[in-house]
């Protein structure tokens, strides 16, 4: 009863923020929506492209073929499914309701690093009315590709994340375009955590 009431009050703030922005006079207007969401697309682009230069690739000793097989269990493993895949080239592409590949721990974690900075480029369009919108992962799934390519040293293996919107968000704002920083992070460190077990595992297997 009482997370029902929490979540009632949370869609009752979140139906007053769009009410207000889009409607009441003095309210923010669409197009201060719409750049207060383009901030935050530019400001995550930014984490997105970090993340992904710092934690997006890594070398396993391992072949091609058992990489992406690696890849496919640890993703399929955490709630995403695979949509394409070609072993022999090395790709995969797997898809997944948000926040997987995080589970509800992880996404409270990025949630808690990343939802004040969100609000902050939010009020700085919007107002206090920024701090009844929060992120949201509903009606979004989550696309992750991942690549093979053979080294001398191992094979090197490349992740990226993006977001495919299914349905409306519970808020009514416009989209972002760009997962959060921090959930990006926790995702690349989760999965390359799983791959590491996955190949070492193999390895001792083999007589």
């Amino acid at each position: 009863m009482a997370a029902t009431g929490r979540l009632s009050a949370s869609c009752i703030g979140h139906f007053v923020a769009v009410f207000c922005l889009f409607t009441l006079p003095g309210c923010a207007g669409r197009q201060l929506v719409n750049d207060a969401v383009a901030a935050v697309n530019e400001e995550f682009r930014k984490g997105y492209e970090e993340a992904l230069a710092t934690s997006g690739t890594r070398t396993f000793r391992t072949n091609t073929q058992s990489g992406i097989a690696a890849l496919r269990s640890c993703l399929t493993g955490m709630g995403m499914h695979v949509v394409d895949e070609d072993a022999e080239a090395g790709y995969l592409r797997t898809s997944g309701p948000a926040p997987s590949p995080l589970d509800t721990q992880d996404w409270q974690k990025a949630v808690r690093i990343d939802q004040p900075r969100f609000r902050k480029i939010l009020a700085d369009h919007v107002g206090l009315l920024a701090y009844l919108v929060g992120l949201e992962p509903e009606g979004l799934d989550v696309i992750i590709n991942g690549t093979a390519v053979q080294k001398p040293s191992g094979v090197e293996l490349s992740l990226t994340m993006r977001t495919a919107e299914t349905k409306p968000p519970p808020s009514g704002m416009p989209r972002r375009q760009y997962p959060p920083p921090s959930a990006v992070r926790i995702g690349l460190d989760k999965i390359w955590k799983c791959v590491d077990q996955h190949i070492s595992s193999s390895a001792r297997s083999i007589p």
